[in-house]
């Protein structure tokens, strides 16, 4: 940092004498904004040798990081953050809620053609790695535990998946409280330091806050002519954060046929209508049934849900998204 910091004196000494001579002067003035164009572009070789990291935190995907040199914000949603350089080079990071197996554990799984499947599911208190290599080299490799690649700045483990041409899981620590996973992928050029870089840096934010925990767990109870009726739990508030009402959006896709049609309290739900529940509790403890209807030519497709905690007030208490792994059975 010194280094830049005498980089600029000297700059700011180059600068200031032709301001003072070429305020009568027209042709002066043009060379002044020629030189300090010139100035502008050598600053950003400066910086970029320097590091040039700034800070970032998003509250509504709820992470902070420093972003890489060269890089910057190209987009931003309530879950995914999108970086670009100059070369259109892309980092995406998207945060989500895994799917559950049949014990309500958690499962991570990407998957590539030619790199082949991993899978990361949570028991009996730790993270567990299962999966295959592409036909290319063959092999299925052996359950096991974990070896993360590298940790969060918090000490989150972070595991490598196979899409190209990178791309990592935080996995959190204990699923069982707070279950959201971040996925973090390069696009473009193939270049693997600024994601390595922005990991290191990587920070859960507003966890213990102004956050609660969302806890979800669903169940089959009964059939209703042709539908199956599922119960999905809802609970997560606290006393000084009560939930006093839950939120739902459906993801009812309507472009592909077939898909699941899904009633929630009489009436077929539609994607980008909010469903609103009220509790009596600060604990926020819903029970809410969804019938769910096949058409005859499927056999399983997962409903996606958005799920959001409100307080007293109207405000946000956080946002997750579920996926009810239904199936025609």
């Amino acid at each position: 940092m010194k280094k830049l910091t005498i980089s600029l004196i000297i700059i700011f000494t180059m600068v200031f004498p032709m301001v003072t001579q070429a305020q009568s002067n027209e042709m002066q003035i043009k060379q002044l904004l020629q030189r300090l164009t010139e100035l502008h572009q050598l600053l950003l070789q400066l910086l970029e040798k320097e590091g040039g990291y700034s800070f970032y935190s998003n509250e509504d995907v709820g992470v902070s990081f420093d972003i890489p040199s060269g890089y910057s914000i190209d987009s931003e949603s309530d879950n995914t953050i999108v970086l670009k350089n100059r070369a259109s080079d892309k980092i995406t990071i998207d945060a989500f809620t895994p799917t559950k197996n049949q014990l309500n554990r958690p499962l991570v799984t990407d998957t590539d053609a030619k790199f082949g499947e991993v899978t990361y599911f949570y028991s009996e208190e730790e993270w567990l790695k299962s999966g295959y290599i592409s036909n290319r080299t063959g092999g299925v490799f052996p359950t096991a535990p974990i070896k993360p690649s590298l940790y969060t700045a918090d000490n989150l483990p972070v595991v490598t998946g196979t899409t190209r041409w990178l791309t990592y899981f935080i996995l959190p620590l204990d699923p069982l409280i707070s279950d959201t996973t971040y996925k973090l992928n390069i696009t473009g050029t193939g270049n693997t330091t600024a994601l390595n870089s922005l990991v290191k840096t990587f920070r859960i934010i507003n966890s213990e806050e102004n956050k609660i925990n969302i806890k979800t767990r669903y169940s089959l109870d009964s059939f209703d002519g042709d539908y199956k009726i599922y119960t999905l739990h809802l609970t997560g508030g606290t006393k000084d954060k009560g939930v006093y009402r839950w939120r739902l959006n459906f993801d009812c896709p309507t472009r592909h046929i077939p898909e699941v049609i899904v009633k929630v309290v009489g009436d077929i739900c539609e994607t980008n209508e909010d469903y609103v529940f009220g509790s009596n509790n600060n604990r926020g403890d819903t029970r809410i049934p969804l019938r769910i209807l096949y058409p005859e030519n499927v056999d399983s497709a997962p409903l996606e849900i958005d799920i959001e905690a409100v307080n007293e007030d109207g405000d946000r208490l956080d946002k997750i998204k579920f996926t009810l792994p239904v199936s025609k059975g």
